[in-house]
């Protein structure tokens, strides 16, 4: 298993900056020619995600390491 982790201030960060600018819905958005950088609906998906998924195993075994004690999985 793979998590790609980010970091709270990034996804704070990207809040303010969406918050600014809120989606509105395009009302001639053609369903027969889906654009996806344009949509019916009023919202819209962010990845604020680092692009590098680290092994979750990997992950608990440092956690293990900087903490000096064993996970109990």
């Amino acid at each position: 298993m793979r998590r790609d982790f980010t970091y709270v201030d990034d996804v704070v960060e990207a809040l303010v900056r969406v918050g600014a600018r809120p989606p509105v819905a395009n009302p001639t958005w053609p369903a027969d020619e889906a654009d996806p950088a344009s949509s019916a609906a009023p919202f819209r998906i962010y990845n604020v995600g680092a692009q590098q998924p680290v092994e979750l195993l990997k992950f608990i075994e440092e956690l293990e390491r900087c903490l000096g004690k064993s996970a109990q999985l």
